[in-house]
């Protein structure tokens, strides 16, 4: 067993090759996923102005993918996914240094976003839906009413909130007209969605040749760590989760770094033989101070990306590390009968995570962390000691069930979307109207383990209470 502490931890007690042999992309060309932008402004909400007067100005960005997706009765029908996000022109007035961004309050209170048909001179208005972390972080506590919590969630907007996410079934693929228009009430631009609908592909089923989803990993691009370390890290990482039964890696890279990541030879060959793909990533435009503010797109990116594929999905950063609690366990074991995984909910599982040390006291000079990753030895077994009371958990997920990730937090989708037509004057159902929480795992079952001075020298390390790991 290899496992933190019991005591005092406030944890839960209950609870086939990539999908393209393309090494770098573009994040709007990849895997089906499209961004558009509508600019656009709405009069601040008055509970959080203040004494500020005027309007959030700003542009809408929505990320869709289409695909037609099986209906269970060897029919299709076009459907599309994604999530809307609204960038300010200005600095949010919570601001801070390590800002993470959030939509701001007028998304909840004033979005409203349509669907045109633009040859059926209809449109309807779109539910957008939310995933709320204040519900999810309790899911785990008995008797805890989670719809309860929703509701109430919904009753108290305005709030700043995470992504929002768009669920649209357009109906059965082979007769449908694609030319739809998404535009948001009282702005005066709109954008098509023709092009995107007339190409779209077929969903990813499970087959007898690959029975099992494929085992992925998702990085998000690191900020404050050079690439060149980057790359040895990820190297690193693969060489430990590849027999824990993970496939390969979709690692999210800025343009910068993309040279640097391409140079190094373990990766390259990590390409070559599909388990890598380099996701080229600049998207935002930067505002000073602002460290890794768009980490939940890239995140939330990476999930819709893989929506529609037979896949499972492991977010996670480069320095983090899924640790099963038996020794030489796999996912798939995990997973499979009588695996501690196996009662779980399979679309999300939310998996504990913890800082892990060499030393409970700081030394000076820190321990050479990165050179323990050069041999052949089992290096996790170096460290004795972890983080008390635990970090906020990391994500195993089906990514075609699950809300826009929120970093730590998600929620799964259990409804099925409404076919957009003219029937009703009603906003469109989404599928996620209806919603469960993500399964917490229980520490003795799996746990991340998050070795960041191996990449940041001894930070942290001061001050952290810590408990004694089992070896």
């Amino acid at each position: 067993m290899y496992l933190p502490c019991k005591t005092g931890s406030g944890l839960p007690e209950r609870g086939a090759g990539l999908p393209s042999r393309a090494v770098r992309v573009k994040p709007t060309d990849w895997a089906g996923v499209h961004s558009y932008q509508i600019p656009g402004q709405w009069e601040l909400e008055p509970a959080y102005a203040g004494n500020i007067t005027g309007n959030r100005t700003g542009v809408l960005d929505i990320f869709l993918k289409a695909l037609k997706w099986p209906t269970g009765d060897g029919g299709y029908h076009l459907r599309a996914r994604g999530f809307v996000a609204f960038m300010s022109i200005n600095p949010p007035e919570h601001w801070r240094e390590h800002y993470t961004f959030r939509n701001p309050p007028e998304v909840a209170t004033r979005l409203r976003l349509f669907l045109r048909s633009a040859e059926g001179g209809w449109q309807r208005e779109v539910a957008v839906e939310f995933a709320y972390d204040k519900c999810q972080r309790r899911a785990w506590e008995p008797g805890f009413d989670f719809e309860g919590c929703v509701a109430e969630m919904k009753a108290e907007a305005p709030y700043w909130s995470n992504l929002g996410i768009i669920d649209l079934d357009f109906g059965p693929a082979e007769t449908v007209d694609p030319n739809f228009l998404l535009l948001v009430d009282g702005w005066p631009r709109h954008v098509s969605l023709k092009a995107q609908l007339q190409a779209r592909g077929g969903a990813a089923a499970a087959s007898a040749a690959r029975p099992r989803p494929q085992l992925l990993r998702a990085f998000p691009y690191f900020h404050t760590v050079d690439a060149v370390k980057t790359a040895r890290l990820i190297h690193w990482s693969h060489r430990y989760h590849n027999p824990l039964g993970f496939d390969g890696v979709i690692m999210y890279v800025l343009p910068k770094d993309v040279r640097d990541m391409e140079a190094h030879k373990g990766l390259r060959a990590l390409m070559a033989d599909g388990r890598l793909t380099l996701v080229e990533w600049d998207e935002f435009p930067w505002h000073e101070g602002w460290r890794d503010f768009d980490l939940q797109i890239v995140e939330s990116h990476a999930v819709l990306s893989q929506w529609g594929r037979h896949v499972r999905l492991l977010i996670v950063d480069p320095d983090e590390f899924f640790v099963p609690a038996t020794s030489r366990d796999t996912v798939a074991r995990m997973r499979g009968p009588g695996g501690c995984l196996a009662p779980l909910r399979e679309e999300c599982v939310m998996v504990v995570r913890r800082d892990i040390f060499p030393r409970k006291l700081p030394v000076d000079p820190p321990p050479d962390e990165a050179s323990w990753w050069l041999g052949g030895q089992f290096p996790l077994r170096r460290y004795r000691f972890a983080s008390d009371p635990p970090l906020p958990p990391k994500l195993l997920l089906n990514p075609n069930k699950v809300f826009p990730i929120d970093v730590h937090f998600s929620g799964i989708c259990t409804g099925s979307a409404e076919v957009a037509d003219n029937s009703s004057a009603a906003p469109l159902r989404s599928g996620c109207t209806s919603r469960a929480p993500c399964s917490w795992a229980k520490e003795d079952c799996a746990w991340i383990a998050h070795v960041g001075n191996m990449v940041r020298g001894a930070a942290g390390l001061t001050g952290r209470e810590t408990c004694q790991i089992n070896a």
